[in-house]
């Protein structure tokens, strides 16, 4: 296996968490506050577009990760009507006024679509995916961004946004090739910042396996990106280069990922009957923390608590791509001291790191429930040795209280 970049452990990385989850129920976009824990209805699809929607493959929101929460949001949403025709759909929505803005509602057909720039872009460029598979077109945008249709010189299944170049690197998933591909502008040559063909270079690409295909990217840091697919886990650096694999076949509980998510450096993921997390570091093994009486996905994640949706919802925030039919609406916070994962993704970077100190303390970590004070001290340098599937027991050096 490919060594992982010391770049993608970073301590000093705070961990993210939304003030709002949005998602959508019975044709609506919900807000979620992380602080009140109440939903309230933002828009009614339905009575806005003015005809029925069958079907949700995707949604997402910007910005995101800002405390406080932002004046305003932009929503994308790629769904299919019931005229049989798959459209993108971006609003704006003012939160002071609590209606939309006047900015105007931008429908296009489209396969697919995501958003271009930064995550904490109030206003962000949409790249929408033609029908025929083969062509980009942008929305929005610079100045100097492309109006025209631009050609992949190859077909997409679909993309994937990335934080790659202040977020203007698309992925693709191709068509035929059974690959993952960034576009062009991955390399940031001068001339090449809207240059959204397939990047073609088989050493910039992950290849995958006969019928896989991934449901999510989901980017730590521009260093590391965790891909769920419907046969693994994987974990790749900005090449795309396989660094770690989980096979779905292999682990217990899991037949199906249903959302991902960071946590610092360790990788939380949930299955229709159970969350596990994991890092990217040999030879751990994912570890179940949490188990759902009924299918759920994680969106959400404080030191204390999970936020999750049963998985009658339509989709969750910009991480289930599948398409749902709302059902049920329920939001669930489950108490869960997450210390665990963090403390185990800390250490795993301290050890990419390949850092030896000298004085060592040898502690037994039970169930999560630890103090801060301990959480502030691996700050410091430490190593440690995986003494247990469950990962407790670890080796300490230069501990300070």
């Amino acid at each position: 296996m490919a060594s992982l970049p010391v770049e993608a452990y970073n301590p000093e990385r705070p961990l993210k968490a939304e003030p709002y989850v949005f998602y959508i129920h019975q044709d609506k976009i919900f807000s979620y506050s992380l602080s009140h824990c109440q939903g309230t209805v933002l828009v009614d699809l339905r009575k806005t577009l003015g005809k029925p929607i069958v079907h949700y493959y995707k949604f997402d929101s910007r910005p995101k990760g800002l405390v406080p929460p932002a004046k305003s949001y932009t929503f994308l949403v790629n769904c299919g009507f019931s005229t049989g025709e798959d459209a993108t759909v971006v609003l704006h929505f003012d939160m002071v006024s609590g209606k939309l803005s006047d900015s105007p509602i931008l429908q296009s057909p489209s396969a697919d679509a995501c958003f271009l720039g930064e995550e904490n872009e109030t206003n962000p460029p949409v790249m929408l995916l033609s029908q025929d598979r083969q062509h980009v077109n942008i929305l929005g945008g610079e100045g100097d961004a492309p109006k025209e249709s631009l050609e992949l010189f190859g077909k997409a299944r679909s993309l994937h946004s990335s934080p790659i170049n202040g977020g203007r690197t698309i992925v693709y998933q191709s068509y035929g090739e059974h690959a993952l591909k960034f576009s062009r502008n991955w390399a940031a040559e001068a001339g090449n910042k809207w240059n959204f063909a397939f990047l073609s270079d088989s050493n910039i690409s992950l290849r995958l396996k006969y019928d896989e295909i991934a449901s999510d990217l989901i980017w730590q840091s521009p260093d590391l990106c965790g891909i769920t697919t419907n046969q693994r886990i994987i974990f790749t650096d900005n090449r795309l280069k396989l660094l770690y694999e989980y096979s779905l076949s292999s682990l217990d509980l899991v037949s199906s990922v249903t959302s991902g998510w960071w946590l610092g450096s360790a990788f939380l993921f949930t299955s229709s009957t159970h969350m596990f997390y994991t890092v990217p570091a040999h030879p751990f093994v994912p570890t179940a923390v949490l188990s759902f009486p009924e299918p759920r996905v994680v969106v959400g994640c404080l030191s204390d608590r999970v936020l999750t949706f049963s998985s009658g919802l339509a989709e969750s925030p910009a991480r289930d791509k599948a398409s749902v039919s709302a059902k049920t609406w329920n939001v669930k916070q489950v108490p869960l001291m997450l210390s665990e994962p963090i403390i185990v993704g800390l250490l795993a970077g301290k050890e990419a790191r390949k850092r030896t100190l000298a004085s060592s303390l040898v502690a037994r970590l039970y169930g999560g429930l630890i103090s801060s004070r301990l959480i502030r001290s691996l700050n410091d340098e430490v190593s440690f040795a995986y003494n247990s599937v469950s990962c407790r027991n670890w080796e300490m050096k230069q501990w300070h209280w």
